[in-house]
């Protein structure tokens, strides 16, 4: 399995440590369920028979009579077109889509020169729910992330949140998983006003160079228009992965 999606999965079940989290193994699939209308809502971790569309609708539907959540997350390699039109009679959608990729640790120091910006590791309780609140303005759309289970993530060895400040003001941040000598890049988020200034490519390279210390592989998902930016700053796609919903 690609180790993006492999530390995914980590993360997914990293965020089960939090009272306002349930998480179930079951058999051959894994669920993570967050209080009514809050992130994390996902089942994951399926372990795909020869039959993966026919599996994957058979543990939707099982999932959504437990009233447990109806999305999974999946490689989309496995799903070709008739897989996928199988589904779709099914009644479930692919919802969005994402490009693994993946970076060997080599970058270099970053060197913030620039007046008035600072970047350090975010660790009082207000700082995450200014970024919390960020994540959730320009990340998310219908479900949300508590800063509840942002902070219990983030009293963890594994989870480590970053952020990126203009005068004093969090204009960017993300948070690094690490597993297994691989960090994850979850949550990389820049407030709308201060795109296109760099500053997120700041704060990525300054927080590879972080990780070079104790990982081996540096891994995200990216949506497709963020690709090119990634790629600039070292990372490689592999393959993508892919939502699916059951109606």
């Amino acid at each position: 399995m690609n180790k993006s999606l492999v530390n995914l999965f980590g993360f997914y079940r990293a965020t089960g440590i939090s009272p306002s989290v349930l998480l179930l193994d079951e058999n051959g699939f894994s669920v993570v369920c967050g209080e009514e209308n809050r992130w994390p809502q996902m089942v994951f971790g399926l372990d795909f028979s020869e039959n993966p569309a026919y599996f994957l609708d058979q543990v939707l539907s099982e999932t959504k009579a437990q009233n447990l959540p109806g999305f999974a997350v999946c490689s989309a390699a496995l799903f070709g077109s008739d897989e996928l039109q199988y589904l779709r009679e099914k009644g479930v959608f692919p919802i969005r889509t994402w490009t693994l990729m993946d970076a060997v640790p080599s970058i270099q120091p970053t060197k913030i020169f620039r007046e008035n910006i600072q970047i350090r590791k975010i660790k009082v309780p207000a700082e995450i729910a200014v970024f919390t609140n960020l994540v959730n303005t320009e990340l998310m759309q219908s479900v949300k992330i508590a800063g509840s289970l942002l902070n219990e993530l983030n009293k963890t060895e594994a989870v480590n949140i970053y952020g990126l400040f203009v005068e004093n003001e969090l204009v960017s941040g993300l948070l690094a998983f690490t597993e297994e000598k691989t960090t994850g890049l979850y949550f990389i988020v820049t407030k709308q006003q201060c795109r296109g200034k760099g500053l997120a490519s700041d704060l990525i390279g300054y927080v590879l160079n972080l990780c070079r210390q104790k990982s081996e592989m540096l891994v995200l998902q990216a949506v497709q228009k963020a690709v090119p930016l990634y790629s600039r700053l070292g990372f490689s796609a592999r393959e993508k992965v892919v939502i699916f919903w059951k109606q």
